[in-house]
C-alpha cells in the first residue's frame, strides 16, 4: 500500500500506557515536561493509537525480538 501522497503526523513521545480489552488495544503516547520544585512531573497526550488484537500482538513480539539490535520494523505487510 503506497501511502506517500497522505499527510501523517510526525509524532514524538517519552513516554506511553496501554490498554486493552476484548476488541483492542489502545497506546497512548505522552510527552513529559521536567518536574517544577515541589510539584508532580505533568504529561500531555501527543497521540493516541488504536490496534487490533492481531496487530498489537505482532508489534510487541516484534519490538521484542528486533528492537534492541537497532533494526527497522515493519508490521502489516
Amino acid at each position: 500500500m503506497d501511502n506517500s501522497a497522505v499527510p501523517f503526523p510526525d509524532l514524538y513521545a517519552d513516554a506511553l500506557s496501554v490498554a486493552s480489552g476484548p476488541y483492542g488495544v489502545t497506546i497512548t503516547l505522552y510527552l513529559t515536561e521536567p518536574p517544577r520544585s515541589g510539584s508532580p512531573q505533568r504529561a500531555r497526550i501527543v497521540g493516541r493509537v488504536r490496534l487490533s488484537p492481531e496487530l498489537a500482538e505482532g508489534l510487541s513480539g516484534s519490538l521484542v525480538a528486533r528492537a534492541p539490535s537497532g533494526e527497522s520494523v515493519e508490521l502489516g505487510s
